[in-house]
């Protein structure tokens, strides 16, 4: 017991009684659920079962062991982030008021450090050269602490190419003057996007804060800190915030810069992928639509393997043809000097394909369509169906019988395929506009102009002033596909604001039976446990997609392969040349180029066969655009994940995006690296085997987004840019922002339909309805669907009443004369292929 004070105070000894005490539960403890929030990943990793057990040497032993582990550990994580350069992104966080020429001015200070004296490097020209080429990396040797660091400089009016930077971020270096208290218009509005992706391990640079006195030095650096950690949406713990405008300050952030430890995602640390540090394209002699394309770069992430298909963002999946480890540039060698000779292209290993173990080059299954059962109808069946279609149209004059039946037969064909068409689509937003349509309705065009009938959509686009023949052909163009969308987003807008107020309401249709409108709707007693086949009535799409018996396990057996095959590849650290052949020209220049520039596609440039196949290898259809922008990132890609499948993306419409998004219209996603145009179905994300149908992405609600596209094992995140015509060109906006679910071709996703009725006539329990339908055979068809009120009544049709559509109903409670009665109709419904990709199977559809 403590002994007595100067002031006679007594400290009571505090007693745990019969229980251990918290410090040495904690101090002893072995297992249980609390670990992982008491230790570390790296603690936890290395941690032993029973280490509390034993006597005092026993734990010491074991204390010691797990020393020795952690120490281990962090050692060869040293040596494996030593074998790559460590790419480091510049950002700017105020680029005004001549902000961007300060960057770099620092620039050449913080080279200038690093490089040292023994440096031979033009500081001024590697400046120079990363100022002007914003794709690729510039690798400069720290000598003194036996580092390499990667330098690529992130536009921020680029937000696609800041993006690409991003991905393959080690460490975010972020200037900002002391002076600037608000980040730049620019950075506002592409922070949304690089938040969508996650900020790495961030390092704030200060310039100008010798210039404050020294009593305010602290608080001004702290409050920048803060300034930059609540933009960047991230913990302050995150923020390493450093001056720099001394030598010695300069030093310290070289120190920093090397030795700041980053975390790596799981999505990069599982692929194989390669920055580009030299590209090269050249066109095939044999056939110039197709090249063939080398890039030269460091294996990052895991060791690459021949066997792999690599993936170039926006192109397509390719087979290699050799991966040959050359010697780096000498910029880049950890021991250049002016004594060391140039190797030049030495190689000193080259991996190949081998045809019976690699991965197979498939997109798409290929369906077989004699394998489905087929059932012959009888003889009287098909007398039947001959009379039925004779009856259907007289006979015109000089006709036969049997030539008067073909021509009722085509014109039964052409109502039901018209019928099929109009069913698929979103039926409560028939006043909305198509999904890639370059030509509309007349209502839908600018001011509702009337068009002749003989007059197409692009002579309408084309027809202006006489003011407008300044404008050069380009310009017009894109001018009038702004107007235009301009136009749909008022027209969605308004669909929107319907759905919102009234969701899932339609009007039965008076001009068709309602039977037959709704012929492929059911009902359901219950929405949770009512059953409801996955495999049946499928339509012919999902013949080209493939489905896994269990996700999980195959995503685990891809990663025992990758691991497996990794012993024999190229090891992560090395600088590899990747060539690749059969790859489409001009894509693969649009893509080198950086610029994210779009160009009208043409069949002839990028040729598809309709199985995917492009060139030697798979990928989606050429729309004039890759999607992105900025470096090249190619990745090798895990077993399966060519394969076509119905992708499952849990999303969120991105807050800064306030336009409606509807189901079905194309976005482009960005998936990890890889990037695809796809027309997302939203469903809700709630339990069971049915999920409901959004017709729209409501704002701060989690949705699946469900997808035809290429296998990605998760983790993985999940962006979508809906692309927009402006005067100046192609734009891509966030749209949303999430994360990689599951492939699950199996997932059923229901259109819900409330049909609604106003009650005429009410008797205590029972009431005479009217406006739900318009014909008596209609209520007999639908009478064994329940009945719901909207003040919670149920209840059941009885008979119809009269020859107008008026039904006979009765409830579990008194009706009131101001409810109204609704009835709950549900169909499955499936995503969409782009247009254009599977024509031949379109033409057989409409067959």
């Amino acid at each position: 017991m403590p002994g007595p004070s100067a002031h006679g105070q007594r400290n009571k000894k505090h007693t745990t009684g019969k229980h251990a005490s918290k410090h040495t539960w904690k101090r002893h403890k072995t297992a249980g659920d609390d670990t992982r929030a008491m230790f570390g990943a790296r603690v936890r990793a290395s941690m032993k079962v029973g280490q509390g057990v034993g006597n005092k040497q026993e734990r010491a032993v074991r204390a010691k062991q797990i020393r020795d582990a952690n120490r281990s550990a962090i050692m060869e994580e040293k040596r494996f982030s030593r074998a790559t350069p460590k790419v480091v992104g510049v950002l700017a966080f105020n680029a005004d008021d001549d902000g961007g020429n300060d960057v770099l001015k620092y620039l050449e200070e913080l080279i200038s450090g690093m490089v040292g004296d023994e440096g031979e490097c033009d500081v001024q020209e590697v400046v120079k050269a990363l100022a002007n080429d914003c794709t690729t990396p510039l690798t400069v040797t720290c000598g003194r602490f036996r580092h390499r660091v990667s330098f690529l400089l992130m536009n921020p009016a680029n937000t696609l190419a800041a993006l690409e930077v991003l991905k393959v971020c080690d460490l975010l270096m972020m200037v900002a003057p002391v002076s600037a208290h608000e980040p730049s218009g620019e950075l506002c509005r592409c922070l949304p996007t690089l938040k969508a992706l996650g900020i790495p391990q961030t390092l704030l640079v200060l310039r100008g804060l010798a210039d404050v006195k020294q009593a305010k030095k602290q608080e001004v650096k702290k409050a920048m800190m803060n300034i930059v950690s609540n933009e960047l949406q991230v913990p302050t713990e995150r923020v390493k915030t450093l001056p720099a405008d001394s030598k010695a300050e300069l030093a310290e952030v070289v120190r920093q810069t090397v030795e700041l430890r980053a975390d790596m995602p799981r999505w990069r640390n599982q692929r194989p992928y390669v920055l580009a540090h030299r590209k090269e394209v050249t066109a095939d002699a044999a056939d110039d639509r197709f090249a063939t394309v080398v890039i030269e770069g460091y294996v990052r992430g895991v060791p690459a393997t021949a066997n792999q298909l690599w993936h170039l963002p926006g192109v397509g999946d390719f087979p290699v043809e050799k991966i040959e480890s050359i010697a780096e540039p000498r910029s880049a060698r950890l021991k250049a000097n002016s004594k060391d000779a140039d190797m030049g292209d030495e190689i000193f290993m080259t991996w190949t394909r081998d045809p019976e173990t690699a991965d197979a080059v498939v997109r798409e299954n290929e369906p077989d369509p004699l394998e489905n059962e087929q059932t012959w109808p009888t003889a009287s069946e098909l007398q039947m169906a001959e009379i039925e279609a004779m009856k259907s149209q007289k006979r015109p004059a000089g006709m036969s019988d049997y030539q008067s039946s073909w021509l009722a037969l085509d014109g039964d064909d052409n109502t039901a395929n018209d019928a099929d068409a109009g069913d698929d689509e979103d039926d409560d937003m028939a006043d909305a506009p198509g999904e890639d349509t370059f030509g509309a309705e007349a209502e839908m065009r600018e001011g509702g102009a009337d068009v002749e009938d003989d007059e197409s959509d692009e002579e309408w686009v084309n027809a202006g002033d006489d003011a407008d023949d300044e404008m050069d052909a380009e310009t017009r163009r894109n001018f009038d596909l702004a107007q235009r969308d301009s136009h749909k987003r008022a027209l969605l807008q308004d669909a929107a604001d319907e759905d919102l107020q009234h969701p899932d309401e339609m009007d039965t249709p008076d001009h068709i039976p309602a039977r037959d409108r709704f012929a492929k709707y059911r009902g359901l007693k219950s929405f949770r446990s009512s059953p409801w086949d996955s495999k049946e009535s499928l339509p012919y799409d999902y013949s080209r997609v493939f489905a896994f018996e269990n996700y999980r396990r195959a995503y685990k057996r891809a990663l025992d392969i990758q691991e497996e095959d990794a012993v024999g590849g190229a090891q992560i650290g090395a600088y590899v040349r990747i060539t690749l052949r059969g790859v489409p020209r001009i894509p693969v220049i649009a893509l080198f180029q950086g610029q994210g520039g779009y160009e009208p596609p043409h069949p002839n440039v990028c040729p598809r066969s309709d199985d995917g196949k492009i060139g030697s290898g798979v990928g989606p259809l050429w729309t004039g655009w890759v999607g992105g922008a900025g470096p090249v990132i190619v990745t090798g890609l895990m077993q399966y994940e060519t394969c076509l499948s119905l992708m499952h993306y849990c999303v969120t419409k991105s807050s800064v995006y306030e336009q409606p998004l509807k189901s079905k219209d194309p976005l482009w996603f960005h998936v990890g690296f890889r990037r695809e145009r796809a027309g997302p179905l939203y469903s809700t994300d709630n339990l069971g085997d049915k999920h409901k149908l959004e017709r729209f992405l409501r704002a701060r609600v989690p949705t699946i987004a469900s997808v035809y596209g290429p296998i990605t094992y998760g983790p993985a995140p999940v962006i979508g840019f809906k692309e927009s015509y402006t005067p100046n060109g192609i734009r891509a906006d966030l749209a949303m922002t999430g994360s990689v679910r599951n492939a699950n071709p199996d997932r059923i996703v229901l259109k819900r339909v409330i049909l609604s009725a106003f009650p005429f006539r009410t008797h205590k329990h029972k009431a005479v309805a009217r406006q739900m339908f318009f014909d008596p055979n209609d209520i007999r068809w639908f009478k064994p669907l329940e009945l719901w009120t909207k003040y919670g009544l149920r209840g059941k049709i009885v008979e119809p009443v009269g020859t107008h559509g008026r039904m006979k109903c009765i409830f579990n409670s008194v009706i009131h004369q101001h409810d109204t009665i609704c009835v709950t109709l549900y169909k499955r419904i499936y995503p969409k292929f782009q247009p254009g990709e599977h024509a031949e199977q379109e033409q057989q559809g409409g067959r």
